[in-house]
């Protein structure tokens, strides 16, 4: 269960929504922030807890898991909210949508800030989260992949590791092909 694990979300759309509920319904302590407080409050009438601003979010929980739209938009969070020293320490599950360069930018960026980073990509519908049909395609050093495990699991039970390099396909059983 969730009920010893404590995450933070940022991002709340369709999916971040899902993400939230889904660990809420799970027993997780959550908490979440978004650019627009209606969608905060709606989460905090299921048991969110309110943050005030996203450093507030990432100084909350030593998990955060991110989900905008792209790459940009958590770039500017970033910027205007001067984030950058406050990512010592926390495990950032970024499920942002983006190109492999972005993403590749965004974890020497967290690593060099003293974070930890799995990346990823949600391949199911919000609804399906929590579910043997929820999909998670994640990516990341196994030391991170296994420590965010507890987490992964409520959203996808059977998510996919894709290894430390997402450049690298591998399928089970055939050798690696870069």
């Amino acid at each position: 269960t969730g009920a010893d694990k404590a995450v933070s979300v940022i991002g709340l759309g369709a999916m971040g929504s899902g993400i939230a509920r889904t660990l809420l319904e799970a027993g997780c302590q959550v908490s979440v922030w978004n650019r627009s407080r209606g969608k905060v409050d709606a989460l905090v009438s299921e048991g969110a807890v309110a943050c005030k601003s996203p450093a507030d979010a990432v100084d909350a929980n030593s998990s955060v898991i991110v989900c905008l739209t792209d790459y940009a938009a958590w770039k500017a969070i970033i910027e205007a909210n001067e984030l950058s020293d406050c990512f010592d320490g926390t495990c950032i599950i970024q499920l942002t949508t983006g190109t492999i360069d972005a993403v590749q930018e965004h974890a020497v960026f967290i690593e060099e800030h003293g974070g930890r980073i799995a990346d990823g990509a949600v391949m199911c519908y919000p609804r399906d989260l929590g579910t043997d049909a929820g999909s998670l395609l994640m990516a990341g050093s196994p030391g991170v992949l296994e420590a965010c495990d507890p987490l992964l699991r409520i959203l996808a039970p059977t998510w996919t590791n894709l290894g430390e390099d997402i450049r690298i396909i591998h399928l089970p059983g055939e050798p690696f092909v870069d």
